[in-house]
């Protein structure tokens, strides 16, 4: 929990030229032998993507919830984007 609270408090401190700052994104590409490519990006790029790949798993859990007959918290695993598509007359 120390380590979940030191990260979150590092999230809401991050400023605007931080989350520009350019990085170097390894990804393993093949399944058949180690190959690896590399990308440019920044931070900010980075973090939308954790977030959306998070919300990913999070609509998973809730799936797997609502199969064993549990509710699943309101929203949990929408995307912000469907939640807007959703707040439309």
């Amino acid at each position: 929990m120390q380590q979940w609270h030191e990260i979150e408090t590092w999230l809401h401190n991050i400023s605007t030229d931080q989350l520009q700052q350019g990085v170097t994104v390894v990804c393993e590409v093949s399944s058949q032998t180690t190959k690896n490519a590399n990308s440019q990006s920044t931070l900010g790029r980075e973090l939308v993507f954790v977030s959306s790949h998070a919300i990913h798993h999070f609509s998973l859990l809730a799936v797997i919830s609502s199969l064993q007959g549990r509710e699943p918290q309101h929203n949990l695993g929408v995307a912000p984007s469907t939640m807007s598509f959703q707040r439309q007359p």
